[in-house]
């Protein structure tokens, strides 16, 4: 296995260890108010974090099967403020919201898994509109982070 390959690898156990990180965070909220706090007073709820995540999550899915599927696709887009709030994530409860990046995290997941460790598949091209060549293995490095990112943004709303 290349020193790539297992690289790959532990992104794709953290970002199943983000989910975990994320359910225990979650169950550790003692006090109902946390849910109705804001990211820096006027930023996102937990669950609007959490239905971002959801909405993300899908979108990486997609991606990752059509950068596979596709010679050098035009990779969808949307603005992550306009669909926390068209969803309503505002006004869902936290943990509903949260079983629900659940759900979709295990086929990403699985499919990421499934893929062969050749650096073909890997690196096989996409455009991103605000990115440009963004490869398969961009995109798994940005979900990884991605997850990292909005677990800090939690624990920052838990701790304001």
């Amino acid at each position: 296995m290349s020193a790539i390959s297992v690289h790959r690898n532990w992104q794709i156990d953290s970002m199943e260890k983000s989910i975990i990180i994320a359910e225990q965070l979650l169950a550790s909220i003692s006090d109902s108010a946390i849910f109705d706090k804001r990211d820096g007073g006027d930023g996102w709820t937990i669950s609007e974090v959490l239905g971002h995540l959801v909405e993300t999550e899908a979108g990486f899915y997609d991606r990752a099967k059509l950068t596979v599927e596709t010679d050098n696709p035009q990779l969808p887009f949307s603005d992550p403020n306009q669909t926390v709030v068209e969803k309503g994530y505002a006004s869902q409860n936290a943990l509903d919201v949260f079983k629900k990046w659940q759900a979709n995290r295990l086929p990403y997941l699985a499919y990421l898994r499934s893929l062969p460790e050749d650096d073909a598949t890997w690196e096989r091209p996409a455009q991103h509109p605000r990115r440009g060549t963004f490869t398969l293995t961009d995109q798994l490095m940005l979900a990884a982070w991605h997850d990292t990112n909005h677990i800090h943004q939690i624990v920052k709303i838990i701790q304001s």
